[in-house]
């Protein structure tokens, strides 16, 4: 059976420890004021899409960062920083631009750090949300909106930044017009350089996972057995889903519930083995660099490093976009957010009401 390949999972912890090593000084108060100047202009940039999500609160937008919804209003959290991640299913980033021909992004996070806090929250968006997405020609001219999965904002673009472009403004879109700071795409290559790179990572199977690896790798692996992942295990840990034939339409929720857990050992290996051996996170930087498109700079990252690793991994929250899996009409999965629970858990996480002025996880 073909598959997909989701590689940017592992983004989004190397962005908190690939500068642990470096001298932050100049950089850290560089990068703290870079974001916050993103901050801004990714409010203006993004206005139309809070403009065409306004009504979906079914409340009332009372100035650019305060709301009003069930009778409560709510101001956005300004100390938020928002970066998406994304895994694309190519063994390389494009070097030129080339409109529809660069991928689809396999894998989505949106990495939410809060800086006051430390406070790190991961957002797993399914690749195939419905979701409004900007259609481009070959040309590179805007072709209309429509209603996508939103892998396809990635594909619609040039492969590079264009196409993380369009993912933000997609993602921003079907968050209710949060801004996004910050993006960085990888490569299904990174995978197992990456994985090589911390000598490989631990995790605990599950039924579903052990019946993915017996029926992907050699061996047979069995549910609740810790193994650690080597660049052959991990690549098909990570990516593989069923997608023709007899696959179940919510094959991809199987995988994201596998990745989501290789996010939370990968970090914690990462962390903990920097501590002993800092020339790591330079390793990492170098290597991330061969598979990656980014409008983070070294001054960001080192910000971002020294403001994560102040409260340690303990802080990291992992959250998932509420819905239901159907098949469309074309025969593929088409996930379709829950409006009413997407629309408290941005509030829950982004947002606070008069009342509250932090959030604590409903899990």
């Amino acid at each position: 059976m073909a598959a997909r390949i989701g590689a940017g999972i592992l983004l989004f912890a190397v962005i908190f420890i690939l500068t642990a090593a470096a001298v932050f000084g100049v950089l850290y108060f560089k990068g703290k004021s870079n974001l916050a100047a993103k901050g801004s202009e990714g409010a203006q940039v993004l206005e139309t899409a809070a403009e065409t999500t306004t009504a979906a609160w079914e409340g009332d937008l009372l100035d650019e960062n305060e709301i009003s919804y069930n009778g409560k209003r709510y101001r956005y959290r300004e100390s938020l920083i928002n970066i998406l991640c994304m895994g694309v299913d190519q063994k390389s980033i494009s070097k030129e631009k080339s409109y529809g021909k660069g991928g689809q992004a396999d894998a989505v996070f949106l990495v939410s750090l809060d800086t006051e806090t430390g406070q790190i929250t991961v957002l797993n968006l399914s690749r195939d949300t419905m979701a409004d997405v900007n259609l481009y020609t070959e040309s590179g001219n805007y072709a209309g909106t429509e209603k996508r999965q939103l892998c396809l904002a990635y594909a619609y673009g040039d492969g590079r930044h264009a196409s993380c472009e369009n993912m933000e403004l997609a993602v921003s879109r079907l968050l209710y017009g949060i801004p996004i700071q910050g993006y960085a795409a990888v490569s299904i290559s990174a995978i197992p350089v990456l994985n090589d790179a911390v000598g490989g990572v631990q995790v605990t199977l599950s039924e579903e996972a052990a019946a993915t690896l017996t029926r992907r790798c050699s061996g047979t692996f069995q549910a609740g057995e810790t193994i650690t992942l080597d660049r052959n295990t991990v690549y098909e840990y990570i990516h593989y889903r069923e997608w023709r034939g007899d696959a179940p339409v919510d094959a991809n929720n199987a995988r994201m519930a596998r990745q989501r857990q290789y996010i939370s050992s990968f970090a914690s290996q990462v962390m903990s083995q920097s501590l002993g051996d800092l020339s790591l996170p330079v390793r990492l930087f170098e290597i991330m660099g061969d598979y990656t498109v980014t409008d983070l700079t070294v001054s960001d990252v080192s910000y971002l490093a020294a403001t994560a690793l102040k409260n340690g991994v303990s802080q990291m929250r992992m959250e998932t976009v509420p819905g239901t899996v159907t098949q469309g009409e074309d025969g593929l999965a088409q996930y379709v957010t829950d409006d009413q629970a997407l629309r408290e858990m941005v509030l829950n996480l982004f947002y606070e009401s008069e009342q509250t002025e932090s959030y604590e996880s409903q899990e």
